[in-house]
Order: C-alpha cells, then sequence, then structure tokens
C-alpha cells in the first residue's frame, strides 16, 4: 500500500537532476549511492522551490547513520554545516520536555491522571472548569483547557514590547521566571471541559515544564541535561549556550534577512532547547526502540483528532494502515526543523534550514526521501 502511494515520487526522484553534496558520518547505507542520489534529487526539488541558505539532514535507518549538509552557516562566509553545528529548534523542544514527563512517570514520580495542582505550592482553586480539574495528561496532549498565553497583554504593553531592541527582548524573556509563571497561573482561567478539546498551547507546555522542576526539586534544565547525557548520549543539546557553544549557532534568516537568536531560557514564550543534527539522530534512535517504557508512553495515542491522526505526550501521530509517522516541527530565530519517526520502517530523520521556509516544505522534501528509501529497502 504504501509502495503505490509512493511511486510516482521515486519514479520523480531518480530521474530529477542531482545536486552538489556533502555527506558526512561514520557509517554509510547498504547501497549509499541510491540513497545520496534519492536525497540530492529531493534536496535539488527543494532548492527550486525555496530560497536556500542551508540545509542540514541527518537519517537513521535500521540504526545506521547518515549525514547531509548544503549551504552556509551564514551567508557570504563559506562554511557549510556540520553535523556539530547548533540550532534553534523551536517546537521541538516540547516533546523533550513530555520525554522528561514519560521518564518521571515510569519512575513513579508524578502520574498522568494527577491533578496538576498536586504539583503546585499553595492553592489555585481556579485552575478546574466546574468539577473537572486539568490533569497533567490534559498539558502534554493540548487539551487543557488553559489560556495560550500567561499574561494578557493591553495594546499599549504590546507597543512597548515591539519596541524593545535585542537585549530589550532578551531582559523581557529571561526575567520571567519559575516563579513569575507561579503568580500568574492564580489568573489563569480554563475554558473547557479538559481532556474534551485539542488547542496547541505552549503556554501549557511551559507549566508542565514547571510542574516537573516541582517534582524533582531542581531546575529543569539541570534534570533535562542529565537525562540527555545519561540515558540518550546527547551531550551537545543545552537550553544555556557556553560562548563556545555560540560560536556553533547556525546564523537563522527569515526571507533572506538575518534573524536575531531569541531562543531565551524562561517562562515567559514556549520551552525551548539547542541542539545539532548528531545529538538529534541520538534522540531518533532511542524513540525507534518502542521497546523501552518511556518511549512507548510517549508514542501512545492520548488523545485522537481524527480516525488517523492522534496527539501522544507531545507528538504528532499519523497511522496510515499500520504504518505510523510520529513528528513534530519547529520555528525558531530564523530555523525551520522538522523530526520525524517511522517505527514500522526502523527510519528517523531530522532536517534543519537556517531560513524560515515553511514547515510543509520540509513535510514534502522528508517524504521524498523516506518513500525513495522505503522502496529501495524493500526490493
Amino acid at each position: 500500500m504504501i509502495k503505490s502511494v509512493f511511486r510516482n515520487t521515486v519514479i520523480f526522484l531518480v530521474t530529477a537532476f542531482p545536486v552538489k553534496l556533502s555527506a558526512q558520518g561514520q557509517e554509510l547505507f547498504p547501497s549509499s549511492s541510491y540513497t545520496d542520489s534519492v536525497v540530492a534529487a529531493a534536496v535539488n526539488q527543494f532548492a527550486k522551490e525555496n530560497e536556500m541558505i542551508g540545509l542540514s539532514i541527518g537519517i537513521l535507518i535500521n540504526g545506521k547513520q547518515q549525514f547531509y549538509n548544503y549551504g552556509e552557516v551564514k551567508k557570504e562566509t563559506g562554511i557549510a554545516p556540520t553535523g556539530k553545528h547548533l540550532y534553534d529548534i523551536g517546537s521541538i523542544a516540547k516533546v523533550f520536555v513530555t520525554t522528561l514527563l514519560a521518564h518521571a512517570v515510569v519512575r513513579n514520580r508524578i502520574s498522568l491522571e494527577d491533578d496538576i495542582r498536586k504539583y503546585l505550592p499553595g492553592k489555585y482553586p481556579n485552575l478546574h472548569y466546574k468539577d473537572f480539574p486539568v490533569r497533567v495528561l490534559h498539558l502534554a496532549d493540548h487539551t487543557s483547557g488553559l489560556p495560550e498565553l500567561s499574561r494578557q497583554y493591553s495594546e499599549q504593553e504590546m507597543e512597548q514590547i515591539m519596541k524593545l531592541d535585542a537585549a530589550g527582548l532578551e531582559r523581557f524573556y529571561t526575567n520571567y521566571t519559575a516563579d513569575s509563571l507561579l503568580k500568574d497561573l492564580h489568573a489563569f482561567e480554563v475554558d473547557t471541559i479538559p481532556g474534551v478539546r485539542y488547542r496547541y498551547n505552549g503556554n501549557a507546555m511551559n507549566v508542565l515544564q514547571l510542574l516537573l522542576q516541582q517534582v524533582y526539586q531542581q531546575p529543569y534544565d539541570e534534570v533535562l541535561q542529565r537525562l540527555l547525557s545519561k540515558r540518550y548520549n546527547m551531550n551537545a543539546t543545552k537550553i544555556h549556550l557556553s560562548p563556545d557553544d555560540k560560536k556553533m549557532l547556525v546564523q537563522g534568516y527569515d526571507d533572506g534577512r538575518e534573524e536575531p537568536y531569541r531562543n531565551y531560557p524562561g517562562y515567559r514564550a514556549a520551552p525551548g532547547l539547542n541542539s545539532s543534527t548528531e545529538d538529534m539522530l541520538q534522540f531518533i534512535s532511542v524513540n525507534l526502540a518502542e521497546d523501552i517504557a518511556p518511549v512507548r508512553l510517549a508514542h501512545h495515542p492520548w488523545f485522537g483528532l481524527t480516525d488517523s491522526t492522534a496527539i501522544g505526550l507531545g507528538w504528532m501521530i499519523e497511522n496510515r494502515k499500520g504504518h505510523r509517522m510520529i513528528y513534530h516541527s519547529g520555528r525558531g530565530s530564523g530555523i525551520t526543523s522538522l523530526c520525524t519517526l517511522h517505527p514500522e520502517l526502523k527510519t528517523g530523520m531530522i532536517i534543519f534550514s537556517n531560513n524560515s521556509n515553511s514547515e510543509q516544505s520540509l513535510f514534502r522534501l522528508e517524504k521524498a526521501i523516506t518513500a525513495a528509501l522505503y522502496l529501495n529497502s524493500t526490493r
């Protein structure tokens, strides 16, 4: 069935004009020349349809890695991206919050069915709708009914915010701490029965991040860093960047114009994170191992959207006749990103573009590559 859906894509790919590419990685796929031609053709088509400054692709299939890098990390530098360069991964950071949640649930530190007020200091009689409390699961599957912003701003306040320079914006975001969010939680209104309506909500993920900080009685970034380092071997993935880290940060662009780096720590915007293509393939590798309890928990379809789409713990899930694609995309600081898992195909991919290309363009690129690799693997 998948063959018939993807066949036309493959016919185009193997006949398209190739583009020059550089590939890196310890291991190559079987039939690596076929894989290289597939990726080259797909990227060539992407470049025809989009303004491309730099592009990094990491692919994992049957446990083997391949990296493809194109363009520049910054215009007119001639420096090509590598698997070690760092990107603001945007909303993909949300599945790291829910990954930590899944590990906490398996260790019986927290339950998905718990009323979130169990983990909040003080009383929050407002955090329910009639007799229905907001539960931990509702934060993770975007059905909490919480407001999408931690605080409502007047038109005058918004005008002042829009006038802030880069340093002012950094203060605006970083000065809003966990304590700030705890204070503003008293003014939150739940607008529907939790668990019955999906509404994508970065603010709810901030509340979940706050809960995990309360559960572990340690700063969220420290708990996450320890998990990623020990369990995932991801030492380059960080919220806070050192001066040396910043030297490896890829410059993002919005329609070709430089975008300032805005992945600030704090609780005012949605959770943020920085990572590399190499680290993200480590993350993908663990997430393809669904015999691991936290992974199974995160990939469970907790809230159904349609007959074929659902929400896991943070992850988006499409199930097309037994073939699942589990994914999350992101945009941040002029970077567009996409992380996908195909458990039945034992395949996963991370794509970073340092121009503000549409997320749909990255989905088309990913689909073209995955389709062709799948057909090749069944020959």
